[in-house]
This record gives C-alpha cells, sequence and structure tokens, in this order.
C-alpha cells in the first residue's frame, strides 16, 4: 500500500493536465452527442451507452500515446481497458437508474456527475492499471 501512496505523490502534473485535456475534448465532444441523442428522443441509457463504447475507444488510442506513451503490450492494455471500463459503466448506469430513474433527477446533471466522477477513477486505473508495466 506504501508504493501506491509513493506514486500517487509523485504525480506527473504535465501528464494529468494532458489527460484531462484528452478527457475534456472527447467528453465535450460525447456530451453535446448524449443531448442531441437526449432531444431525438432516445432513452438516456441507451445514448449513453452507444457513446460510452465511442468514447472509450477514441480515448484509449488518445491516452495510451499522447498522454501515458504506454509501453504495454495492446493485448494487455486493451485487456486491463475492458475491466476497466466495464467498471466505470456499471457505476454510470447505477447512477442513472438510482437518481434518474427512481429519485427523477435530471439525466443531463447526473450524467455531468457521472462523467467527473469517473474520470477521476478512470485516471488512476489508466495510470497505475492499464498502461503501466507490471513493474510499478
Amino acid at each position: 500500500m506504501k508504493h501506491y501512496f509513493q506514486c500517487f505523490t509523485s504525480l506527473d502534473l504535465l501528464q494529468l493536465a494532458r489527460y484531462y485535456l484528452v478527457g475534456a475534448l472527447v467528453n465535450a465532444g460525447g456530451y453535446v452527442a448524449f443531448l442531441v441523442l437526449l432531444h431525438a428522443g432516445m432513452e438516456p441509457k441507451l445514448a449513453a451507452s452507444v457513446l460510452y463504447v465511442i468514447g472509450a475507444l477514441v480515448s484509449f488510442g488518445l491516452n495510451r500515446k499522447l498522454v501515458f506513451d504506454s509501453a504495454v503490450q495492446i493485448r494487455t492494455s486493451l485487456i486491463r481497458l475492458f475491466i476497466m471500463l466495464l467498471a466505470g459503466y456499471v457505476l454510470n448506469m447505477l447512477m442513472l437508474y438510482v437518481f434518474v430513474d427512481l429519485y427523477t433527477a435530471p439525466a443531463w446533471l447526473i450524467q455531468i456527475i457521472s462523467v467527473v466522477l469517473i474520470s477521476v477513477l478512470f485516471y488512476l486505473a489508466n495510470k497505475f492499471y492499464v498502461h503501466e508495466s507490471d513493474n510499478l
């Protein structure tokens, strides 16, 4: 556990800035598409699901090269990515179900909150799991 705290305190701020720049661009485009799909009558969870896959693939490619300069084998990274994305997807769907379906909160607001929360979790997962070799 101590090792992870040492890694966390030595975060590369430039890397973090690049990660959030990539994420901001991908998520801004995805959020606009989400609103367009909602306006066109698509159910919020279906819209989020479709855009989740597209955004994940775009983000993976950009993060792999521009942010983490990953040397991890692509197959290993993709398996790790799938696990990370599945966890994020379940969290996103759970948030939409609980707050939109059960408590009738606006879907647009819950999706913003979800994007912020999941982006933090995904940075950590990308840095320490998806794009990091076994030699942490």
